[in-house]
């Protein structure tokens, strides 16, 4: 099994996804996957220019694909048995990288030849050897909030329905915020647990072909100090409220907006 990971970071060293990533990974190419990773900012991709001359044309292609390296990336791609998108949460979405990367496969589909999908949706032709690969999507994030991710999410559901493409996995890790403050202060229990589960997830899907539920569940558990229907019952009231806030001045600098 060949796995190659996209990695909407706009960072092109380190950062809480690319430690994810390299813990999949690893787990993966302990179990004999061959593996490998693609930063999506240490590439030119240029966006979508919707100029609709991919339509236009009898075969796969954009005008930008010989001015940029999506080809480069897309010739990865393609290689690949199953696909890692990972993405930081940036203003409650996905990267502008690994949109503008999604963007660019308008010119991998036809909209002028209607279909419909596995499941029964309504859409167009697509390439299916690129867009209907198995995926795994990683979400990482500062902030402890669930609904920080779940436009991303549902992005990637959405993207598996149309596609065709199965989601084998999907990685969920918020309060980054709070565990970069864990480790300045002590080795962090939760985070080396957090990483062993993600380390399995690697190997579980280099053996099973998917992530198990239990094991997602794992990886996404509450790293609050207390349980969150706790936490959400005390944001309710001013006293606590003003409480948590002071009390996360000390412990981390967790933005409530999470928009970075």
């Amino acid at each position: 099994m060949k796995i190659v990971a996209i990695n909407g970071s706009h960072k092109k060293v380190g950062g809480n996804t690319q430690i994810i990533l390299d813990h999949l990974l690893a787990g993966a190419a302990s179990k004999g996957a061959a593996v490998e990773t693609i930063r999506l900012s240490t590439y030119d991709i240029r966006p979508c220019l919707a100029c609709d001359a991919c339509q236009r044309l009898e075969f796969y292609a954009c005008i930008q694909d010989t001015k940029d390296d999506f080809l480069k990336i897309l010739e990865t791609f393609r290689s690949a048995d199953t696909i890692v998108f990972a993405t930081p949460i940036y203003v409650f979405h996905m990267s502008s990288r690994l949109r503008v990367f999604f963007e660019r496969m308008y010119g991998r589909g036809k909209s002028n030849i209607n279909t419909y999908s596995k499941t029964h949706l309504f859409f167009h032709d697509i390439d299916h050897q690129t867009l209907s690969k198995p995926f795994v999507s990683v979400i990482t994030a500062s902030n402890t909030e669930d609904l920080t991710t779940q436009s991303t999410e549902l992005f990637f559901k959405t993207y598996s329905a149309f596609m065709d493409a199965p989601q084998v996995g999907s990685i969920v890790r918020n309060g980054w915020a709070l565990l970069h403050k864990e480790i300045q202060k002590e080795p962090n229990k939760k985070l080396a647990k957090i990483l062993a589960d993600v380390h399995f997830a690697g190997r579980q899907l280099a053996t099973d072909g998917f992530i198990s539920r239990k094991i997602e569940k794992r990886i996404r558990a509450n790293v609050l100090p207390i349980p969150k229907t706790v936490f959400n019952i005390l944001k309710r009231f001013p006293h606590t409220r003003k409480k948590i806030l002071e009390k996360s001045k000390q412990r981390t600098s967790i933005k409530p907006s999470s928009l970075v």
